[in-house]
């Protein structure tokens, strides 16, 4: 191996540990643009939508669900997940349904 590909390798390497180790906190995903009522996130009052790391504490994720769902008097129920469809640092998303 020549040192150029191993020196690329190595950094490449160091640059996946860094992402990683920057795993964000997880978040509703009710984004909405600046000045509008409408969202543009994936969460809706029926459905509530948190963008998490991979790692992520399932009751963390149904907590911040159900008190989304008991702002219209519901529980969360979970759904379904997709993965890497969020952010770089949280990519995974969980979807709860508020019944």
């Amino acid at each position: 191996m020549t040192r150029r590909l191993t020196v690329t390798l190595c950094l490449s390497f160091c640059a996946v540990l860094a992402v990683s180790a920057c795993a964000g906190e997880p978040w509703v995903d009710t984004r909405r643009e600046a000045g509008s009522l409408s969202q543009v996130g994936e969460s809706t009052p029926d459905r509530v939508a948190i963008c998490h790391a991979g790692d992520a504490d399932r009751a963390t994720l149904e907590a911040m669900a159900n008190r989304e769902c008991a702002k219209t008097g519901r529980t969360a129920h979970y759904v379904s997940s997709t993965r890497f469809q969020c952010r770089l640092v949280t990519p995974h998303r969980s979807f709860f349904a508020c019944r």
